[in-house]
């Protein structure tokens, strides 16, 4: 089945993903304690901007969602968006991502007008955090933050800001530093 009649996913379907969520949460404390044994990574940043090359820091963004797939995500977003809930606002959302792509045409547009340290940069209704994790692939912020308010995208967002600090951090942070660029910001999922 699918949906009750109030618009909750039915009952075996919350099995199905209460199981998924167990396997996906011990891959996700897999990678991180493999992570924190590994040696860093030599990256090598873009004389120009002092960051990864956007190619290099798609591939990273890229395999921090592999346990995290955009049919999960929408999922997670439809439950809450759909729940009959009627003191909530919440149908009111919608949900939408940029691209890897738009946000690299961006920043290599805007670059020059975002300061080279101290910057923050924020995401208000940053989902899981696409745009989040990808600005501090492509820019040397000192902090990058994401605000959600649906649990669902919420949770899972701060599974991935587990898994950036983990995975991806030392890397970008080792990269700055070869630049002379403050280290790589860790993730601040609000």
């Amino acid at each position: 089945g699918g949906d009750d009649d109030e618009g909750r996913p039915a009952p075996e379907v919350l099995a199905s993903r209460a199981a998924a969520d167990i396997i996906r949460g011990a891959a996700v404390q897999s990678r991180v304690a493999a992570a924190e044994g590994a040696p860093i990574p030599v990256e090598v940043p873009d004389p120009r901007s002092g960051t990864l090359p956007a190619r290099r820091a798609m591939m990273l963004c890229e395999d921090l969602f592999r346990h995290h797939s955009g049919a999960l995500i929408r999922e997670r977003c439809r439950d809450e968006v759909f729940a009959k809930d009627e003191g909530s606002s919440i149908r009111d959302l919608v949900y939408g991502e940029f691209s890897f792509l738009s946000l690299v045409a961006f920043f290599k547009k805007y670059r020059g007008l975002i300061p080279r340290s101290g910057a923050v940069c924020y995401d208000l209704g940053s989902g899981v955090g696409r745009p989040v994790f990808a600005a501090a692939t492509l820019h040397p912020f000192a902090k990058v933050v994401g605000l959600e308010c649906l649990s669902g995208l919420h949770a899972l967002g701060t599974e991935l800001a587990q898994l950036y600090d983990a995975e991806v951090a030392p890397s970008i942070a080792a990269a700055m530093r070869a630049a002379s660029i403050t280290p790589a910001p860790t993730m601040a999922n609000g």
